[in-house]
């Protein structure tokens, strides 16, 4: 590996979702530059587990001797200064991350410049909407297990955007309040597949890990739209195909009806 810039793949022995490892080999191997960078770089991952049972340890065995990388061989023996150093500086909190190593270590995950170029055009999708009169507001949240890359990230955002954003405690308070609600529906005998609306979206919203979301919503009240992070990009870049329906329905309901349009009336 001498001369090449190494990525440092942690992660728990499962890896990653199904989902989430399909897409991490198509963007790795089947990237259309791939052939170009072909040589230039490898990948290493390294499994981290608190446990190490034999079924974790058949996981790894089965999936470094699948996928196409290197692999630390015998991760149960690493030393204990090793995981506290990957856990502490680069805090990793069993969430997968990935650290290049080249001349220098950077220790920021990778997959949050994903997080920032997903922001950066959701960011300019929703400037050419307020261009068009609407009022219009983005929050960035982060995500649940807050870190140092959210910390970076949010300096970033402040930094090109030059818009008011939550601070780190403000994230910290808004992730620990959908905590407690959960919480407290649940002691209250409530169960994630009961019909209570409320816990049920409180647990979609902590339970996803890895994969952006928008909730765009009218003001105080109810009236929400929740998409991936992806497929609100896609909806609102087509906001020109719905615009029509703005002074009729307003903006949320204009993109409800644009997302999932209404069945055309029945003839006489």
């Amino acid at each position: 590996m001498k001369g090449k810039v190494v990525l440092l793949l942690v992660s728990k022995a499962e890896l990653l979702p199904q989902e989430g490892l399909l897409l991490l080999l198509d963007r790795t191997y089947d990237h259309p530059y791939h052939k170009k960078l072909e040589g230039s770089y490898e990948i290493v991952w390294i499994s981290i587990s608190d446990t190490w049972t034999d079924a974790e340890r058949d996981i790894f065995d089965f999936l470094s001797n699948s996928l196409p990388w290197y692999s630390v061989r015998r991760p149960w023996v690493l030393h204990s200064a090793v995981v506290n150093y990957i856990k502490q500086e680069w805090d990793y909190k069993n969430v997968p991350l990935i650290v290049v190593l080249d001349s220098k270590v950077w220790s920021e995950n990778q997959m949050q410049g994903d997080n920032l170029d997903r922001i950066r055009e959701f960011n300019a999708t929703c400037k050419v909407i307020r261009n068009a009169g609407v009022q219009l507001e983005m929050l960035y949240v982060g995500c649940k297990d807050l870190g140092q890359q959210v910390r970076r990230l949010l300096a970033i955002i402040d930094e090109e955007l030059h818009r008011s954003l939550f601070s780190f405690t403000k994230l910290r308070f808004f992730w620990l309040r959908l905590e407690s609600i959960r919480r407290s529906k649940l002691q209250l005998g409530q169960s994630i597949h009961s019909d209570d609306h409320i816990l049920k979206e409180v647990s979609a919203l902590l339970d996803t890990v890895n994969e952006g979301w928008a909730i765009i919503g009218r003001g105080n009240t109810a009236d929400i739209v929740k998409l991936s992070a992806s497929e609100a990009i896609k909806w609102l870049d087509r906001f020109p195909e719905w615009e029509e329906n703005l002074a009729k329905l307003g903006f949320v309901s204009a993109l409800r009806a644009a997302i999932d349009p209404p069945p055309p009336p029945l003839g006489p």
